[in-house]
């Protein structure tokens, strides 16, 4: 029983050890985070399937104030829960130091069923899981927290002012595993299209003049994208920093319609619009 529980003990150190490892590592720099550490795998329990796909797209072209910004760390942090797969892509025009990209993936695990803690967990390793799925969680909102923060928070007086956010959305939903039956797009975007496909912005301010050529255009050129199963909640729409930060209106009106417009072609839901902060939960 010694032996047992000495080896126990032994694995729990080792797990924690990645733990450990897994909470210095620099996310944001590595393309995502493929060695985020597993419970079900460390206590060899079988991997559940994804509960939910979440995904958070961050437009790197768009610079929303300090209060917005922490406002939106908490709300996505605080809707994190067990059987999610979660990934932070950030995305603009296409230039050399702006594209779409992962800067952060993780998987949370889903807590061991009753059954499973009754005949696949061994008596001596019980508290020792309880303490690694409690931590795993934890882990997760903090690296979350931590890369989303600083995403939000760069200096970004060099980000190019080319935004192809169609394309981005359209590459975000071909990346999204179509199985999956429950999906979230938090988009943190002022989604002011600003490409060969649509310029919606004009004199450094929001210029949208026929939303329905728009969405002609998008499907033209291939860049409908398919998000069926997936709720939306956009972030800093129509969002203009000082000093042109004042949008009529009319414009957010008339952005608001082609983008309602845009994700019920692509067979999403739009839960929530933030214009620019949201003003419900994530659910």
């Amino acid at each position: 029983m010694h032996k047992i529980l000495t080896l126990a003990l032994l694995l729990a150190a080792l797990w924690y050890a990645a733990l450990a490892q897994a909470e210095t590592s620099s996310a944001g720099h590595n393309g995502g985070n493929k060695s985020f550490p597993s419970c079900r795998t460390h206590f060899r329990l079988q991997q559940t399937p994804v509960s939910r796909s979440y995904t958070i797209a961050v437009d790197q072209t768009t610079r929303l104030s300090p209060m917005l910004v922490q406002d939106t760390v908490e709300r996505v942090v605080r809707s994190l829960k067990p059987g999610d797969h979660v990934k932070i892509v950030t995305f603009s025009g296409m230039s050399q130091h702006y594209f779409t990209f992962i800067a952060l993936e993780l998987r949370i695990d889903v807590p061991p069923s009753e059954d499973e803690w009754d005949t696949a967990i061994p008596a001596a390793q019980v508290d020792a899981a309880k303490t690694c799925f409690t931590r795993q969680i934890a882990l997760a909102r903090s690296k979350v927290q931590k890369e989303l923060t600083r995403l939000l928070s760069e200096n970004l007086a060099h980000t190019p002012a080319k935004s192809e956010i169609f394309k981005a959305i359209h590459s975000i939903a071909s990346i999204t595993d179509p199985a999956v039956p429950e999906k979230i797009l938090v988009a943190v975007s002022d989604l002011v299209e600003n490409s060969d496909i649509a310029v919606l912005y004009r004199k450094h301010s929001l210029a949208v003049s026929d939303p329905k050529a728009v969405l002609v255009a998008v499907k033209h050129h291939g860049l409908l994208a398919s998000l069926p199963n997936t709720k939306v909640y956009v972030v800093g729409a129509a969002f203009m920093p000082a000093p042109k930060n004042h949008v009529g209106l009319k414009q957010r009106e008339a952005l608001k319609s082609l983008w309602q417009a845009y994700f019920t072609a692509a067979k999403a839901q739009v839960l929530a619009w933030g214009d620019p902060a949201l003003l419900s939960e994530i659910l």
